[in-house]
């Protein structure tokens, strides 16, 4: 009620002494519309879903840029062979991390099948605070935690003076280079690299990292298991990521049906029944008649 301002949630975190006081927090926040951080952006829907279905979701990250144009652009670097051009290609994907429960319970370990039953639409690694350090569970594409988040590739063929800034087909197709991965799935967790330190790398540097102070977990008392989901592809906004995700969770306690992708309507209805649930739970000293929100089916 007191209406904080943005990016606070991290705060918090530190007043919850297990997994379920950290969920209630972020179950009533998620009661609050405008209580939200800043990296949801309009995805803020999915993730409040998520939190009320016991998943934590700390960032979440786009794929393509606006810097970065989908396929190859012109590059100035200096070709090798006079007559010729070099072509630079760039490719991301969308990710979240977040947070499950470390004990297994049968929301988490049917959540955790649907992802491993679609590779077509989940990369995840998993890392359980109470195994051996650096162990990580992978699945779906890029099993071996190689699946690049971002890479890139210089191209060189010749021009054809028809191109108009884009690359002649034939010639590019027969000349085009190799990729090089500039940062892989298990980078996201535990690299060191100067321009991209993992979200766990920073949890466990603590004070000798200038941005520790940065991060969801932070200041959290109790063990979890961290999640990263990526999109396996590349170039599309975070959003059709977390609302397949959204989906997982929803099927998962099943208010959804496993057997059918996501839908618009197909997924309002389910989310109104979870969110139906959760306030009368947490709201039920208030009189039915108070414990109202807005529904989804209502906005379609």
């Amino acid at each position: 009620m007191a209406a904080p301002p943005p990016n606070v949630e991290d705060r918090f975190v530190r007043l919850c002494k297990d997994y379920d006081d950290l969920i209630t927090f972020l179950t009533f926040s998620a009661f609050r519309s405008e209580s939200r951080p800043s990296f949801i952006g309009d995805a803020w829907v999915y993730r409040n879903h998520l939190s009320m279905s016991g998943i934590i979701i700390a960032d979440a990250v786009r794929g393509r840029r606006p810097e970065f144009p989908v396929g190859p652009s012109l590059y100035l670097k200096k070709p090798r062979k006079p007559g010729n051009v070099v072509w630079a290609e760039i490719e991301t994907r969308a990710y979240l991390f977040g947070a499950l429960r470390l004990e297994s319970d049968s929301i988490t370990e049917d959540f955790l099948k649907y992802l491993k039953a679609r590779p077509d639409l989940f990369s995840v690694l998993v890392r359980s605070q109470s195994d051996p350090p650096r162990k990580v569970e992978l699945f779906g594409q890029g099993g071996n935690g190689t699946l690049p988040v971002m890479r890139k590739r210089f191209t060189e063929c010749p021009r054809d003076s028809s191109d108009a800034g884009r690359p002649p087909s034939p010639a590019y197709r027969e000349a085009h280079g190799t990729w090089e991965v500039m940062h892989s799935a298990y980078d996201l967790l535990f690299s060191t690299k100067p321009n991209l330190l993992g979200y766990l790398t920073k949890l466990e540097y603590g004070n000798k990292i200038a941005d520790s102070n940065k991060g969801f977990f932070r200041l959290k008392k109790f063990l979890v298991k961290y999640i990263t989901i990526i999109d396996p592809i590349p170039n599309r906004h975070f959003t059709l990521l977390i609302q397949n995700v959204a989906w997982a969770a929803l099927c998962a306690q099943g208010y959804g049906n496993k057997d059918y992708d996501y839908d618009e309507r197909r997924y309002a209805v389910a989310a109104d029944k979870l969110y139906a649930k959760r306030i009368d739970e947490r709201l039920h000293f208030l009189p039915p008649e108070e414990r109202t929100f807005n529904r989804m089916t209502d906005d379609l």
